[in-house]
């Protein structure tokens, strides 16, 4: 379909080598706990630029959220791991390096 063939241009159309660690600034400002998950982001960049298929991307990404939720100290900061992964799975397609 229409709609397929769109989304499949779009695949990984955001891919940029290197590394930003835990996303852009917002407005000046860092994303929130960006310095307790600074070390899985980093590893989820580098997966990133590994690149690969749909299953080393969800592969990337549950490793991402593991590494998040073993350095979350809090409720909330497990609730942001959270957000962060659920982000990752819905707009990361975007930026990965699809091989």
């Amino acid at each position: 379909s229409t709609k397929t063939i769109i989304l499949m241009k779009l695949k990984g159309l955001f891919y940029k080598k290197g590394v930003n660690g835990c996303g852009i600034k917002l407005f000046g400002f860092h994303t929130p706990f960006y310095k307790l998950f600074e070390n899985a982001c980093i590893i989820h960049d580098l997966g990133y630029d590994d690149g690969g298929n749909e299953s080393r991307r969800f592969f990337v990404d549950k490793f991402f959220f593991a590494g998040m939720i073993s350095e979350a100290n809090s409720g909330f900061s497990c609730f942001a791991a959270t957000v962060y992964f659920l982000s990752v799975r819905f707009f990361g397609w975007l930026f990965f390096n699809y091989k």
